[in-house]
């Protein structure tokens, strides 16, 4: 059975914003105003898919209350006040936020294994030695909806030129060896340097470390070729201001593929790429 609810339009002329009420059985009512980024899909819920399901629709506009418990059973790092999920007893950034939100568009609040790559997420993060990079880092992914490997590692791009070299020329090593020059990207390296060679300031635009960014940003700068790349979020230095935080500047990452087409996915599927997190060289202890 659909649940009772109502929409307001205002007249021509009128300032105040149309609503959607929904009547909620032995509880309060809940108000969707058309300002709400959610407004248009709840009526899509409500009026095309005829959904009663009260709990997607609470999902959808409150993500992280919804699933809060959920999370924390998850993590002896996550708790939840009622009202906010916390990790290390600071509140979810918006950008985790909203891939709570996507995740639940996708596949429901059921499955606890798809909660799963969220969380190792958030333990990355917050082993990234630099709380600084750890805001910085936020600022990217509220800009792009980005996925998340099983392991929480996320998924970026990087442009190359046509030979799978970096664009820019500098010190590196590749797959386990030094080198110096235009680093080679094949697929399946992982590209390092250390991190005091990786420029922490915010404020500069070009300058030194290994960089990615979101589809938009990396593909207009690639020479021939865009790849994949998966970054561990421990590995994150900075994010530039110049390029409206759509780059990083990071330590680390591993070619997944070349690809020119944006992948709009939740989830990368790790089974795919052959990539083992074991061999990352990271103690999980």
């Amino acid at each position: 059975m659909v649940l009772p609810y109502s929409t307001y339009i205002p007249a021509e002329g009128e300032t105040i914003p149309s609503a959607i009420t929904i009547y909620r059985p032995g509880g309060l009512p809940l108000t969707v105003l058309s300002n709400d980024s959610n407004y248009f899909r709840v009526r899509e819920m409500l009026e095309v898919e005829k959904t009663d399901d009260i709990q997607a629709i609470e999902a959808l506009l409150s993500p992280a209350v919804i699933i809060g418990d959920k999370l924390a059973r998850l993590s002896e790092n996550i708790t939840y006040d009622g009202k906010t999920v916390l990790y290390d007893h600071d509140p979810i950034d918006q950008g985790v936020s909203r891939f709570i939100s996507r995740t639940i568009e996708k596949y429901g609040i059921g499955d606890e294994d798809k909660w799963k790559p969220a969380v190792r997420f958030l333990e990355k993060l917050y082993q990234n030695p630099s709380e600084a990079s750890r805001k910085s880092l936020y600022s990217f992914l509220r800009r792009f909806d980005f996925a998340i490997t099983n392991d929480g590692d996320f998924i970026a791009y990087k442009g190359v030129r046509k030979d799978y070299r970096s664009i820019h020329s500098g010190p590196g090593i590749v797959d386990g060896v030094p080198t110096r020059g235009h680093l080679l990207n094949n697929v399946g390296s992982t590209i390092e340097i250390q991190r005091s060679y990786v420029d922490s300031d915010v404020s500069r635009g070009c300058s030194t470390g290994l960089h990615a960014g979101t589809y938009a940003y990396a593909s207009g700068f690639a020479q021939g070729v865009l790849l994949r790349v998966r970054v561990n979020p421990r590995d994150v230095v900075s994010v530039p201001q110049d390029a409206n935080y759509q780059k990083i500047r990071c330590t680390r990452y591993v070619v997944l593929e070349a690809s020119d087409v944006e992948y709009t996915e939740t989830h990368w599927d790790d089974d795919e790429d052959g990539y083992d997190d074991d061999d990352w060289g990271y103690s999980e202890d």
